[in-house]
């Protein structure tokens, strides 16, 4: 029995995960820790207690000799790597929840713990919506292809959902963003080291996530179900989880994910400059606010109840299956209006092939 330890539980995630891992019957939450960024003793005693009365350590320190591996949950991002250390040092698998960190500067830091070979897994759990298997057989099969994505909410701390699918489906670096406005969302058009350009839709109203992919052999467009439990994204990340805890083999690189933060904190500079901005010029300060986001986020947590939600029970529910919907068209009409941004002198591939009519 693998014994897990989750730090910061600041989000739904630390509850979701947690009954994932008690659902698999091979692990268990042995000790928790929290930095009170968003939630009270009090409401992290209630979270431990909620679990079978778990340990609570006052650091991650303590967590140490104590845990086969952590998941890093926290909302404050800038402070992962301080929060990790102690389980780098101590050689225990890591996962680092989306977005592993938000600066280019500790980017590098984390990319070099990668590179030696630290048991790390990191990002967002959305590439593992089974859905994304039809668009993974577009992406790998024939001539270059495209990858369409639309998603919602914030900028970065969502906006890496649709980052992470992309780089997850195409395995290509990205080199240069673009950055327009559509539909009143931001637009980042990406060049890659590959065939295959990227378009992303960040901050769509709704709660709505699809993904198209285009090549010469045709066209497919999925709607990522995400209002199910049972076998959904979450329990695939957890399993995939504990599979790197005991091998070390990981399902998605994560230089994928660095990757995808490479290409938002991009998409950022290039909105704030208005202009394109290459990867490469990327400076160690470039990046966003960690603590800035976790403030907002404890300002939106007012109910700690909600953290409790679902039950296990209602986690295993088979999933329903609901009324196809007409997507690929939907997708069509609004990609077929899409304008170019005006900084544009020599369009990307996608754009002038896919985009243009």
């Amino acid at each position: 029995m693998l014994k897990i330890g989750l730090v910061d539980i600041e989000t739904t995630h630390a509850w979701i995960y947690a009954q994932y891992l008690k659902a698999t019957g091979d692990a268990l939450i042995s000790t928790i820790t929290d930095m009170g960024n968003v939630w009270q003793p009090k409401e992290i005693k209630r979270f431990a207690e909620a679990l079978g009365g778990v340990n609570i350590c006052k650091s991650p320190e303590g967590m140490v000799g104590m845990v086969d591996g952590v998941m890093l949950l926290g909302t404050n991002y800038d402070m992962r790597l301080e929060r990790a250390k102690p389980f780098l040092e101590a050689k225990i698998p890591i996962f680092f929840d989306k977005p592993a960190v938000g600066k280019i500067s500790d980017l590098k830091i984390l990319k070099k713990w990668v590179d030696s070979g630290a048991r790390i897994m990191c990002g967002s759990s959305l590439p593992y919506c089974d859905e994304l298997r039809i668009i993974y057989s577009r992406v790998t099969s024939g001539p270059p292809c495209s990858l369409y994505i639309i998603g919602c909410k914030e900028f970065f701390e969502h906006g890496i959902h649709a980052a992470d699918i992309a780089m997850a489906l195409s395995k290509a670096e990205p080199i240069e963003v673009i950055w327009g406005i559509f539909g009143g969302c931001d637009m980042l058009w990406v060049r890659t080291s590959s065939y295959t350009d990227i378009a992303l839709q960040l901050g769509a109203n709704g709660a709505d996530w699809i993904v198209s992919a285009t090549n010469g052999e045709g066209s497919s467009c999925v709607h990522l179900d995400l209002s199910h439990y049972r076998e959904s994204h979450y329990a695939h990340l957890t399993k995939a989880f504990l599979d790197m805890v005991r091998t070390g083999r990981v399902i998605y690189s994560p230089n994928l994910h660095l990757d995808a933060i490479r290409l938002l904190i991009a998409g950022k500079k290039a909105k704030e400059k208005n202009k394109n901005v290459l990867i490469s010029s990327l400076d160690d300060e470039d990046g966003f606010n960690g603590k800035a986001y976790s403030r907002r986020y404890a300002q939106m947590s007012v109910n700690f109840q909600n953290m409790l939600q679902p039950s296990l029970k209602d986690m295993m529910k088979k999933k329903k299956v609901g009324k196809r919907r007409n997507l690929f068209r939907h997708l069509e009409m609004r990609v077929s209006s899409l304008p170019l941004p005006a900084v544009i002198r020599k369009p990307l591939r996608f754009i002038k092939y896919h985009l243009i009519k």
